[in-house]
């Protein structure tokens, strides 16, 4: 059959063989790995997305931590004792610096408040206005975390600039994480 044809006939034959050919090859490779290609592209650049994203959660974690230290650095403290005679100190060294007489300091209650613990004192002195307010100036800018949760003034005799101030003072510390908060950090 193939002797009876010319050879225009069999250019012919041939070239539509080799365009069956590559119909057949683009419908079953060539398409299929077009598609695959494409989709592929398509999922690495959501994950890329999403690896940015994880990414600045985690700079953004990071830099919140940063600030946080900061913020706290070594005033705020992890253990009760520590914070209750960081403030006693201070206290006594607020009052040495503004000459009040301290006639009376003692620790009063501890109680949990909002993920930290907080320690209440209360302070007795005498002095005169000037020196009071001195005190209550020092422990507006103290550098630890302190405040002022009462304050009482009384007159000790008519008259005179010389007053007697009971204050109540607090500070907070970080109150015991539960198990596995330690481990997300």
């Amino acid at each position: 059959m193939l002797s009876s044809l010319n050879s225009r006939e069999k250019r012919i034959g041939l070239i539509a063989a080799i365009a069956l050919g590559l119909l057949a090859l683009d419908r079953v490779l060539l398409s299929p790995l077009l598609t695959r290609w494409s989709e592929a592209g398509a999922t690495l650049k959501a994950a890329r997305s999403e690896l940015d994203a994880a990414r600045q959660t985690l700079t953004n974690d990071q830099h919140a931590q940063g600030v946080w230290d900061q913020m706290k650095g070594d005033t705020l403290k992890n253990n009760a004792s520590d914070s209750e005679s960081q403030l006693l100190n201070a206290t006594r060294n607020w009052a040495d610096v503004s000459r009040l007489s301290l006639q009376s300091l003692k620790p009063e209650r501890s109680e949990k408040e909002r993920g930290f613990q907080k320690i209440t004192v209360r302070a007795a002195a005498v002095g005169t206005m000037q020196q009071v307010a001195r005190f209550l100036s020092q422990v507006q800018s103290a550098s630890i975390p302190v405040r002022i949760s009462d304050v009482q003034i009384t007159s000790r005799k008519e008259n005179t600039d010389d007053l007697s101030v009971v204050i109540g003072l607090s500070t907070i510390l970080l109150a015991d994480e539960p198990a596995g908060m330690e481990a997300k950090r």
